[in-house]
């Protein structure tokens, strides 16, 4: 964002915060690395549902084997309370 200069730095606009990779196709280790361990894991057929909690928003995870790595990655996601991108800022920052 480009500031304007007609005003004060206090009253320039805050720059958009940097979008986070999405995690369609992220493998797990990637998501531990990023959000930590989930809160719960349940199995789902051949996949697993994570689900981390933070606060004022959830989110839910639906990893599945990849046919490539044999490994689990993510395949959809559901942020429920906020978007997604704001959710997942929140659970990164700790905040």
């Amino acid at each position: 964002m480009v500031p304007q200069p007609d005003l004060p730095a206090a009253e320039q606009p805050a720059p958009a915060p940097a979008a986070l990779p999405s995690l369609v196709r992220m493998p797990a280790g990637q998501v531990e690395a990023m959000l930590g361990a989930p809160e719960s894991r349940v199995a789902s057929g051949a996949g697993e549902r994570w689900r981390y909690q933070g606060p004022g928003c959830t989110l839910d995870l639906f990893l599945f084997p990849d046919v490539g790595s044999g490994g689990l990655v993510v395949l959809d996601r559901r942020a429920s309370g906020m978007g997604e991108q704001d959710c997942l800022r929140r659970m990164r920052d700790g905040a």
